[in-house]
């Protein structure tokens, strides 16, 4: 799953899988190594921001999360290859839309990926575009509750379309913006869940 900040992406993972788990199909979720990466900076006394003003710390960062996201998708991709008929659900499996095209060239270089590796790695990509885009108060509101959140309206909203210009070249995305956002969950669920046999919408 991708998107932009604040579009939907944890929770649309929660229910997908409990949409499996009705099907009796193992799921498997890779939570967002960005977060995680995050609240390690916090923990140290560090902010994204503060990383992010240094160009060889930010990009450093960016290389080690990419690392991660490959390594994990890599990780539970071997698990699926083994057992069949598991879903495998990633909440966010790029990062190119924080840094420039030359910056995300030199991040893939540097990993030994000479395309990004979500083109090889993912199967589907669902892609739920931000709050921001739809309402910026509600963006607001949730921005205010997490603080891993730190993109303004305007700055959330150049993220989402960086990000989807990347996912746009994966041979098999999705965008999942539908009218409301239960319809959008029922769409994306579909979707995720198309060639198991157990699953019938």
């Amino acid at each position: 799953l991708e998107g932009g900040p604040c579009g939907g992406k944890t929770t649309a993972l929660d229910y997908i899988a409990d949409n499996a788990l009705c099907y009796d199909i193992p799921t498997i979720i890779i939570p967002e190594v960005a977060s995680q990466m995050i609240s390690d900076l916090q923990d140290q006394g560090k902010t994204y921001a503060e990383v992010k003003s240094s160009d060889s710390e930010h990009l450093k960062f960016q290389t080690d999360l990419l690392r991660r996201i490959a390594d994990n998708i890599k990780q539970y991709r071997k698990i699926e290859d083994s057992k069949k008929n598991t879903l495998v659900l990633v909440d966010r499996v790029d990062n190119a839309a924080y840094l420039s095209q030359n910056e995300y060239r030199q991040v893939c270089e540097n990993l030994l990926y000479y395309e990004p590796p979500m083109h090889t790695l993912v199967d589907t990509v669902l892609y739920f575009p931000t709050v921001a885009k739809i309402n910026p108060r509600v963006y607001k509101d949730l921005m205010s509750s997490n603080p891993n959140r730190y993109e303004s309206v305007e700055a959330a909203i150049n993220t989402c379309d960086q990000n989807f210009k990347t996912m746009q070249n994966h041979p098999d995305v999705w965008l999942i913006s539908e009218d409301t956002f239960e319809r959008s969950l029922r769409y994306a669920a579909n979707i995720a869940l198309r060639g198991f046999s157990e699953a019938s919408f």
